[in-house]
C-alpha cells in the first residue's frame, strides 16, 4: 500500500491518508491490555470497504472525497451508537477565510467555497510555473 490508499465504497471513491491507522485495521493492533487484536486482512480493502472506512474513521483517520475535499470525522462511524453507520452521513469540511465551513454531501456549494477552491487552483498553477487566469470550467 502507498502513503495514501483509495477505496471504493457504496458511497463513492475516497482516499485514506494515514498509512499507520489503515495498517492497524488491516494488520491488527494491540488492545489496552497488550493483547493482539487480529486485523481484517488485506482482502478486506476489496471485500469489505465500507467496514474498513468505518473503522478507519473511528480511529480518526484523515479521509478525503470529491476533488480532494476533507471529510468530517464521524461520517462513516457513529460514535454515539459505537457502530459503523449503515448509511454514511458524509459532511465535507472547508476552511474559508479562517472559518470552518461544514457542508453535507449533495448540498450546493456556497459561492465562498467555490471562490476558495478557485483561488487554491490558481495558487497551485502559479507554483507549477504557469500563472494564468483560471475559470470554473477548468
Amino acid at each position: 500500500m502507498n502513503e495514501t490508499t483509495q477505496i471504493e465504497t457504496k458511497a463513492g471513491l475516497f482516499t485514506l491518508h494515514n498509512r499507520e491507522k489503515l495498517s492497524r485495521i488491516i494488520d491488527g493492533q494491540t488492545d489496552s491490555e497488550g493483547k493482539i487484536k487480529e486485523g481484517l486482512g488485506e482482502e478486506a480493502l476489496k471485500e469489505q470497504p465500507d467496514l474498513v472506512i468505518a473503522l478507519y474513521d473511528k480511529l480518526g483517520g484523515y479521509i478525503t472525497g470529491k476533488q480532494g475535499s476533507k471529510i468530517k470525522m464521524g461520517s462513516f462511524y457513529d460514535f454515539k451508537k459505537r457502530t459503523p453507520r449503515e448509511t454514511p452521513q458524509i459532511v465535507y469540511v472547508y476552511r474559508i477565510n479562517g472559518q470552518k465551513v461544514e457542508m453535507a454531501e449533495g448540498a450546493e456549494k456556497p459561492l465562498e467555497v467555490q471562490a476558495a477552491e478557485l483561488a487554491k487552483a490558481v495558487e497551485e498553477k502559479k507554483r507549477a510555473g504557469r500563472p494564468r487566469k483560471i475559470t470554473m470550467e477548468e
